[in-house]
C-alpha cells in the first residue's frame, strides 16, 4: 500500500460505486459504498479495490 493508493480519505463521486480494503492475508477489512461517501483507507490496508457497477464513478483523494 502507498505505491499506488494513498492511505487517507477518499470521496466517491457519481454512479453506484464501492471500495474494498483487504489485509495481507486477503481478508476483507472494510467495504464502503455510495455516491458522496467519504471512505478512509487505513495505513495497514494491503490492497484496495475501487469498483463502479453499474455506471460511472470517480474517486477523489481528500488527504489524511
Amino acid at each position: 500500500m502507498g505505491d499506488e493508493v494513498a492511505a487517507g480519505k477518499w470521496r466517491a463521486i457519481g454512479g453506484d460505486c464501492y471500495m474494498v480494503t483487504k489485509d495481507s492475508q486477503g481478508g476483507q477489512m472494510n467495504m464502503e459504498s455510495g455516491n458522496g461517501s467519504v471512505i478512509v483507507v487505513p495505513e495497514n490496508a494491503f490492497t484496495v479495490e475501487f469498483v463502479s457497477y453499474p455506471g460511472y464513478c470517480t474517486w477523489k483523494y481528500l488527504g489524511k
